[in-house]
């Protein structure tokens, strides 16, 4: 298998999984999609610099309902970045998954509610 074939089938698989964790999450929680993206928003506009688990932990205090898994949480980020609202802005390290190196976002938004 050539390289770029490798590349192509995971992303297939990326692609698809996270198809069928957001069809899971709001399945068994209908709305929570909506609801995530417009927590991910409001987060965004406050927090210019932040990594995923940023995010889930700011959701859980804020009394916002839980997807089963926190990776439910990666098509509301693919639809961030569809719709302009967050980079990827190198990388950070997850306290939650022993210091593992993950994405570090950068809101393209920060600031902009508060200015309102």
């Amino acid at each position: 298998m050539s390289a770029q074939l490798a590349i192509d089938f995971a992303r297939i698989e990326r692609d698809s999984a996270m198809q069928r964790v957001g069809e899971k999450a709001e399945r068994l929680h209908e709305g929570w999609s909506d609801e995530a993206a417009a927590f991910l928003r409001w987060f965004v506009e406050r927090n210019e610099w932040f990594i995923s688990e940023d995010v889930s932990a700011a959701s859980r205090e804020a009394g916002i309902r839980q997807p089963h898994t926190d990776r439910a949480w990666g098509p509301i980020y693919r639809r961030a970045v569809r719709d302009g609202l967050i980079v990827q802005d190198g990388c950070g390290r997850s306290t939650r998954r022993h210091l593992s190196i993950c994405p570090r976002w950068r809101s393209s938004i920060y600031n902009r509610a508060l200015k309102q």
